[in-house]
């Protein structure tokens, strides 16, 4: 504004830019030449000096958000110049002055204001990267010889690259390749420090295992006897699909298998990956049999009959698979050993039973009576006729099962006027010294042992008879 005085008013002035009036707005510093004039064409001229204001700025220093969702951006205002005291206000209503922290992704503005009023108008865009996210294309461990076929390729979107890998065994590559199966734990860090974890699981199924579930169905008194076979797997991946070695096979995978011959079968089941385990098993099917058995002695085989103190041989003559073997001498004694002997040590009809045990629990018996007699037989005749009639010439016994023999014959006195010892004697023929005795009475002892060692005597009077 220009305040005139002197010469004539009105007065008139006229800027070097053109502008008329004795007031001019928003100049910018620097010299502006004037003309004035007042009423009777009286002219001053002048320079007026608009001086420059001090330097009046902001040098702000702002951080975006380093990592998704973190919320720690910030903006620091550093002021150049200006006439304090200075004022802001940020749009938000915030009251934080000139150092904003924790600020999420936006736009912020701030009015500067110093005391001439120089005015400074700043926004601000705080931005964040996309999230650090991770996923994965992976390749199970399939392959039915190599347990270390498994993949893992990472895909990594977001963050701000490049960025680090730390994997839980110990990889430090973006990728895994020929791993086995197991839980893959991944930690990626980016540029900025911000990491994301993520878990993979790299399948390998377990192992196929092959059993055979074996039914049975029999019938103790016909001895029928049929095995049905089915095939028990697991592991690897279903479907699976069987092969038998031999039988008859049935079945929507051929699960079942049917055979009346023993012998050695190997089963293979192959699942959906084409991966293959074998078993192999004994079939033997259970022949059901009947019981039967032998019975042989010394005394049996020598003399016919069975004696005391003579061990009795059983042999076991049962047929089929037979499981248990239980023997009833009929005395109170038992046993379960498959061919056994036996002692009686008392004269008697036993009943023997043999209890034949068979798959299943079937039962068949065979029993038979046994006479058990002393083991031997004496026969002592009461006289003899010596006359050489080849009848009845010897006083002899009568007898089987004894040996080592002694027979002893004496008068009426009590002498001894015969006597013979061996296995088989002959017996007196009448004579003493080779002279015919008299008729009369005469006394005789024999002395003799059984097979089974015991030793009998026996004694009593005999009459010779010409």
């Amino acid at each position: 504004t220009l305040t005139v005085s002197g010469g004539t008013s009105p007065y008139t002035a006229q800027w070097a830019n053109f502008a008329t009036g004795l007031f001019q707005g928003n100049l910018s510093a620097g010299n502006y030449p004037i003309t004035i004039t007042d009423a009777k064409n009286c002219i001053q001229n002048i320079v007026v000096n608009i001086p420059q204001a001090p330097l009046f700025d902001v040098n702000p220093i702002k951080n975006d958000v380093t990592c998704f969702g973190a919320n720690n951006g910030s903006i620091a205002l550093n002021f150049v110049g200006g006439i304090a005291p200075i004022s802001l206000v940020w749009n938000d209503g915030s009251t934080s002055g000139t150092t904003r922290n924790n600020l999420g992704p936006g736009t912020y503005t701030v009015t500067i204001i110093d005391s001439k009023p120089c005015t400074i108008v700043r926004t601000f865009v705080i931005t964040e990267p996309q999230p650090l996210v991770l996923s994965a294309n992976l390749t199970n461990a399939l392959d039915c010889n190599n347990t270390n076929t498994g993949t893992i390729n990472l895909l990594i979107s977001g963050g701000n690259a490049p960025f680090v890998y730390s994997w839980n065994n110990g990889a430090t590559t973006e990728d895994l390749t020929n791993i086995n199966a197991g839980n893959y734990t991944v930690t990626v860090t980016d540029s900025k420090g911000c990491t994301k974890t993520a878990q993979y699981v790299i399948v390998r199924p377990s192992p196929i295992v092959v059993q055979v579930n074996t039914s049975t169905v029999h019938d103790c008194v016909t001895k029928f006897v049929k095995q049905t076979f089915s095939a028990n797997v697991s592991g690897g991946v279903a479907p699976y699909q069987n092969i038998w070695s031999s039988g008859v096979v049935s079945g929507t995978n051929n699960e079942i298998m049917n055979t009346n011959v023993n012998g050695l079968v190997t089963l293979t089941a192959t699942d959906a990956l084409g991966c293959s385990s074998s078993y192999n098993f004994d079939v033997k099917i259970p022949l059901l049999g009947y019981s039967n058995f032998s019975n042989n002695s010394y005394s049996y085989s020598t003399y016919g009959t069975f004696s005391i103190q003579d061990a009795i041989q059983f042999t076991n003559l049962s047929t089929g698979d037979f499981v248990n073997i239980a023997w009833d001498f009929g005395d109170g004694s038992f046993s379960n050993l498959e061919n056994p002997s036996h002692i009686y040590v008392s004269e008697d009809t036993y009943i023997v039973t043999q209890t034949v045990t068979y798959p299943f629990g079937c039962i068949e018996k065979h029993i038979i009576s046994i006479i058990v007699d002393k083991g031997y037989k004496l026969i002592m005749p009461s006289g003899f006729t010596p006359n050489t009639d080849t009848l009845n010439d010897y006083f002899t016994p009568v007898y089987r099962g004894l040996s080592d023999l002694r027979l002893d014959i004496y008068d009426t006195w009590g002498a001894v006027i015969f006597s013979e010892q061996g296995n088989n004697i002959k017996g007196w023929n009448g004579t003493i010294s080779d002279i015919q005795s008299e008729n009369g009475n005469y006394y005789y002892k024999l002395e003799a042992k059984t097979f089974y060692g015991n030793t009998i005597k026996e004694e009593g009077p005999l009459v010779l008879i010409k």
